[in-house]
């Protein structure tokens, strides 16, 4: 009996990227996995999670051997939230591993991570014995509603990357979105910058007691090296090490402006006004209204609100060609 293969696409990712490569995605599908493939186009936010869910809880008898990402960042994000059970934590089918196939505007875990770019590369990664990293997800806690739990494969921020998702979704309403995503990312970044001011939290790593305070532009509780679009918020961080890499910015408008190539080639590590510490745990509180009111940015999707709590329980099965390693 062949491999079970679930494919969840996004076909706005990328700007159509993805659905330019749906005919042969399910021209080769239908070759290797004529019986055992189902390919589902995800209708808007919300619907990957959903229906990885569904379809985990309608197989647990004869549970879905691989669940493949077709899309960025944010199609990811919903595939590995709906791999586990909000409530409990748990995931509803542990043998069930991840492939991703990187067609989103930004695509940054794909960077950090073996990741297929193309329809021939996942068909290497699906053939035969599966290829398999295991790699770290972040699980966060809101203090609020600590009943729930929610996930993160990527980056969890707080600060201006909100803002900025906030407008994007705004600008995609607007003509700017003919100009495409990146377009309308760069321009709603702008608009971030310009309204950008400090926020002021306190953070507690591994549970050891001892808060420090910070006004922060941004922090960035990092699983993978890159967010925003290529930016590498945490040069150090490593998917497989069982460690989150935390980054807070303190720089004000003018600092960040004219250092913002550096944020891009890793070098922002180096400014004075950039922290940078390692930990399993981290609990974040906000210390004004302002700060309490401003949502979080789980992998490109607003999610919550501090206080938080954030560490490392679980891993995923990554699928990809035996030649890939570790970027």
């Amino acid at each position: 009996m062949g491999k079970k293969i679930l494919v969840v696409v996004n076909p706005t990712s990328g700007g159509g990227a993805s659905l330019a490569i749906l005919p042969r995605l399910r021209k080769a599908l239908q070759f290797a996995f004529p019986r055992s493939h189902e390919v589902v186009l995800t209708e808007g936010r919300g619907h990957a999670k959903a229906t990885v869910t569904a379809r985990l809880q309608a197989h647990l008898h004869a549970p879905i051997d691989v669940i493949v990402a077709v899309g960025g960042d944010g199609t990811l994000h919903e595939v590995v939230n709906g791999l586990y059970d909000a409530s409990s934590g748990m995931a509803l089918s542990p043998s069930t591993k991840i492939a991703i196939l990187s067609c989103g505007t930004g695509g940054d875990f794909a960077k950090s991570v073996p990741a297929a770019r193309t329809v021939e590369e996942l068909m290497q990664a699906l053939d035969g014995s599966l290829h398999v990293t295991s790699v770290d997800i972040g699980r966060v806690c809101f203090l609020s509603d600590s009943s729930l739990s929610h996930w993160f494969v990527n980056v969890l921020s707080f600060g201006v990357s909100c803002e900025t998702i906030r407008q994007c979704d705004t600008l995609k309403k607007s003509w700017l979105r003919y100009l495409g995503g990146k377009v309308t990312y760069m321009a709603a970044s702008a608009i971030s910058l310009l309204k950008m001011r400090l926020r002021r939290v306190r953070i507690m790593l591994d549970r050891s007691g001892e808060w420090n305070e910070y006004d922060v532009c941004l922090l960035a509780i990092a699983n993978g090296k890159y967010f925003g679009g290529g930016m590498q918020v945490s040069p150090l961080a490593d998917p497989t090490d069982r460690t989150l890499n935390i980054t807070v910015w303190r720089e004000g408008l003018c600092g960040f402006l004219t250092g913002l190539w550096s944020v891009y080639n890793g070098r922002h590590v180096q400014w004075s006004s950039t922290v940078q510490a390692t930990a399993r745990v981290v609990d974040v509180e906000a210390l004004d209204h302002s700060a309490s009111c401003i949502m979080l940015d789980s992998d490109g999707e607003l999610c919550g609100h501090l206080p938080v709590s954030v560490s490392l329980e679980q891993k995923v099965m990554l699928v990809s060609r035996k030649s890939q390693t570790l970027v």
